[in-house]
């Protein structure tokens, strides 16, 4: 039966990474535009908003991708880019914890104000979730299925 719901299951996975995608391109622009000063502040509602998208993409990411894991797991386990699609996942998960301590430390601040250690640990945050996510990305690409 799984075998069937396989490319139905496979849309959604492609359908919520590229969902992500956009969500994440949007709020590096925000963010781009609050560090520029072009929003004073950040609105806490929005963050918070885009925080739970992601969170709800990659849950719906990590159970389709169990799925479709499932019939091939034999094979996937040893493949290379199965596992640094892996390691890049993991990273995610952890990252997005530290992303949202941090993000509750900036939350009504303007950027300006920011001490020098909390833009590093932003600008830290934001380049291993960008580099992460295209990890994932180009280790999907390269699944030998």
């Amino acid at each position: 039966m799984l075998e069937t719901l396989f490319p139905y299951v496979l849309n959604v996975h492609i359908g919520t990474a590229l969902t992500i995608i956009a969500i994440l391109l949007w709020v590096d622009t925000y963010m781009v535009r609050w560090v520029r000063g072009t929003i004073p502040v950040l609105d806490s509602q929005k963050i918070s908003r885009f925080h739970i998208l992601v969170w709800i993409c990659l849950c719906i990411m990590i159970t389709t991708g169990s799925l479709l894991f499932y019939p091939y797991k034999e094979f996937l386990i040893h493949e290379t880019a199965f596992q640094l699609k892996m390691a890049f996942v993991l990273t995610l998960i952890t990252n997005s914890f530290f992303i949202g301590n941090v993000m509750h430390l900036v939350r009504g601040r303007q950027y300006s104000e920011l001490t020098s250690s909390l833009k590093t640990r932003l600008f830290v945050a934001g380049t291993i979730s960008g580099a992460a996510w295209l990890g994932v990305l180009i280790a999907a690409t390269q699944l030998a299925l």
